[in-house]
């Protein structure tokens, strides 16, 4: 007796899975840490517009931030650094993976000390979505977007502006 099996696959199990899956689809952090606040958005555009194009911690009332660690969806550590100035753009993560930007969503991990000797670690998720506005293969869903412009003093500023495009977004 012949016996035949058949496989059937979708289209939609044929796509390569999307590296901006789940883009805002985590919350940013944004935490109390003794008498301090931290607050580090879930999604930055690091395609040289002068506008969200780096990820930083915004602090108030933090004493340090003892380490900054971000990784790829394969657990490999692409940018580290320790004891990173408070509040600076300049020491921030510009979004390159050797050298060249790479779209996707990061696991980050951050320890900070509040100035009241409080210390804590926390693990957040952040996407990299390098969007010019121009050659946009992907849009991201904006709900729950919230990017660096939109610090005021280690808080999300919920009035304040994301700065960018309309056509980046869904």
């Amino acid at each position: 007796m012949l016996v035949m099996t058949a496989s059937f696959f979708s289209c939609e199990n044929d796509k390569p899975e999307s590296a901006l899956k789940g883009c805002c689809g985590n919350d940013a952090i944004e935490e109390a840490v003794g008498n301090g606040h931290v607050y580090v958005p879930n999604i930055f555009t690091p395609n040289d517009d002068g506008i969200n194009d780096k990820l930083y911690i915004s602090t108030d009332s933090i004493q340090l931030i003892v380490e900054v660690e971000i990784r790829d969806s394969d657990g490999k550590i692409i940018y580290k650094v320790y004891d990173p100035s408070i509040n600076s753009e300049e020491e921030a993560w510009d979004g390159r993976v050797d050298s060249v930007v790479v779209e996707g969503l990061y696991t980050l991990f951050i320890t900070v000390v509040a100035e009241d000797g409080t210390n804590q670690r926390f693990t957040g998720k952040v996407c990299n979505f390098p969007c010019d506005g121009i050659s946009v293969t992907e849009k991201v869903s904006s709900a729950n977007c919230q990017f660096p412009v939109q610090s005021d003093d280690g808080y999300f500023c919920h009035v304040c502006p994301s700065g960018e495009p309309n056509d980046c977004f869904e």
